[in-house]
């Protein structure tokens, strides 16, 4: 693939490879402009329902206009292959980030979970989109953590009522929400749940819930019996105000859960100033 040319601008290197696409470090061929190109995986470009997915999810991407979501710039449709062309953020992603920089994650944190929430905040009142897939992996962060973007809307979905419905579960299992694991009537909950998931692994350097396999995993989930450990017996220097905010967007019971995400950006803001 390096030195290919799509959509005007010129592959240099791979920079990552997730389930559904390859990510290259690109620039325009008439700029110099950086960039990275996401290239629909081999295997899955014969795949008509796979290629459906990947595009809906760039011109969802696309309509968002937003400084804490990924910029599309060119969707590659009726090309040899199925690509998008995004902004290149100059860091990894943010599963990497906690791995690898755990002294920053300790010292910003808060920040960090403003800048995912207000992207969500942006999804659902201004969009009307439910992402359904809030992960770390999906969230790219800057070298200095000071540029923070969601990415990858491949399993995004317009809302057009007040609810909807899912016939199979999708996504990674530690961090979808009760509802949809139970194939139930589900709203952007889904993703202030999710928020909580990454929110706790963020603060705690760890998830709230582990199982040896993905159906272990789905039961710790979906059993309202089954609670976290508290964040701040591994990180006792976050306050309790954030810490509350963060089981409030882990409720299991639906009807418990935060509402609104600004709710939970109101507290963890408030918790910043105290």
């Amino acid at each position: 693939m390096f030195g290919t040319t799509l959509g005007g601008f010129e592959i240099i290197e791979r920079i990552n490879r997730g389930s559904m696409a390859e990510v290259y470090r690109a620039r325009s061929t008439s700029t110099g402009q950086p960039a990275a190109i996401r290239i629909l995986l081999p295997e899955l470009q014969g795949n008509a329902t796979a290629v459906r997915r990947f595009f809906r999810g760039a011109k969802l991407e696309a309509r968002c206009s937003h400084p804490n979501i990924l910029r599309v710039f060119h969707i590659g449709e009726g090309a040899p292959m199925p690509f998008v062309v995004t902004e290149l953020i100059q860091g990894d992603n943010l599963k990497r980030f906690i791995l690898e920089k755990r002294d920053v994650v300790q010292t910003q944190p808060v920040p960090i979970l403003r800048a995912i929430g207000e992207a969500l905040a942006h999804l659902h009142h201004e969009q009307h989109i439910v992402h359904r897939d809030v992960k770390p992996e999906n969230v790219l962060i800057s070298n200095d953590a000071s540029e923070v973007r969601l990415s990858d809307f491949s399993l995004a979905v317009k809302k057009r009522r007040d609810f909807l419905v899912s016939q199979r579960i999708s996504g990674s299992p530690s961090y979808i929400a009760p509802e949809r694991l139970l194939l139930q009537r589900y709203d952007e909950r889904v993703d202030i749940y999710s928020l909580g998931i990454l929110a706790y692994e963020l603060l705690a350097l760890r998830l709230p819930y582990s199982g040896q396999t993905q159906l272990e995993m789905m039961r710790a989930h979906t059993d309202f019996r089954t609670k976290p450990e508290p964040i701040r017996r591994f990180n006792p220097n976050i306050s309790r105000a954030v810490e509350k905010a963060v089981y409030h967007s882990l409720e299991k019971d639906v009807q418990k859960r935060y509402p609104d995400v600004r709710l939970f950006l109101r507290d963890i803001k408030l918790s910043a100033r105290c």
